[in-house]
């Protein structure tokens, strides 16, 4: 498949037909590694760990939690 290169402000856009993304299983959205070498440009599906809150909370417990923190205002720190 050939496109091109476009210029947007000051970056380079290339257009990906939405078959070549199908065939590589990635969507509108996706976060990619971009690795450049070698004359070639390679495009992959970012390794980025999702966590969710509901998972972080359900690890919580008395011995990795810190005590809780007094927020009040002791003097002139609120100027």
């Amino acid at each position: 498949m050939l496109t091109y290169i476009l210029k947007h402000e000051d970056a380079a856009i290339l257009p990906l037909p939405g078959s070549v993304l199908r065939a590589a299983g990635l969507h509108m959205g996706d976060e990619v590694d971009v690795v450049a070498s070698l004359g070639r440009i390679e495009i992959r599906r970012a390794d980025v760990e999702r966590i969710l809150l509901g998972t972080l909370i359900a690890g919580m417990t008395e011995e990795n939690c810190h005590s809780s923190i007094d927020y009040r205002v002791l003097g002139r720190e609120a100027l």
